[in-house]
């Protein structure tokens, strides 16, 4: 199977208990609302390819990677958020068989609930244990910077995302993942179609 790596970003701010809404941004009712959300941009990484960016007007190109039946689609908490915004907002299904992620396999090989509730490692944190530079924004700062016409900055942040998921997947490939609090290396089971 063809790997495809990828991260989500989201076009309408979240409110924040207790800050005033920012002049002239559109926001979504919360982080619940994935419809309200919007999709600003998708940024990829597809083997044979390399990096790729999506916006509105290749939307449908990203579409047809994802229902490849032969593509294996893998993220960072995408099955809890990206997998429903995008779903939500573009109507792109994702077989959940053919849909890796590494944060619920990290839970695991931590003994942890694979399900997305508190606690575990956040892409940040994974990273900076694995001596990868991390993260270099904010996905919540996002949206305010895109609608203030930054959206260079907001594709940055996302194909950085995109460009530490696909160096931690690497990582777990070469059984060499650190965990973020012990620093012990974690066996990450990987589906069959990425290990081998």
């Amino acid at each position: 199977m063809k790997l495809l790596i990828y991260d989500a970003e989201i076009l309408n701010a979240i409110p924040e208990k207790g800050v005033s809404p920012v002049e002239g941004i559109r926001y979504a009712q919360g982080w619940g609302d994935h419809v309200g959300m919007g999709v600003s941009v998708i940024c990829a990484y597809q083997e044979d390819v390399g990096y790729r960016v999506f916006l509105e007007d290749n939307f449908d190109t990203f579409r047809e990677l994802a229902q490849d039946p032969e593509t294996l689609l893998v993220g960072f908490n995408n099955r809890a958020f990206d997998d429903r915004l995008i779903q939500a907002c573009l109507g792109i299904t994702f077989d959940e068989r053919r849909s890796w992620d590494l944060l619920r396999a990290v839970r695991v090989a931590r003994g942890m609930d694979p399900g997305y509730v508190a606690g575990g490692p956040n892409l940040d944190s994974l990273c900076k244990a694995n001596f990868l530079r991390g993260k270099n924004g904010s996905g919540a700062f996002a949206p305010i910077l895109w609608q203030m016409g930054k959206c260079g900055q907001v594709i940055d942040y996302c194909l950085n995302d995109t460009i530490n998921t696909k160096k931690l997947v690497e990582l777990v490939e070469a059984g060499r993942l650190r965990d973020h609090e012990s620093g012990r290396i974690l066996r990450v089971e990987m589906p069959v179609t990425v290990s081998g």
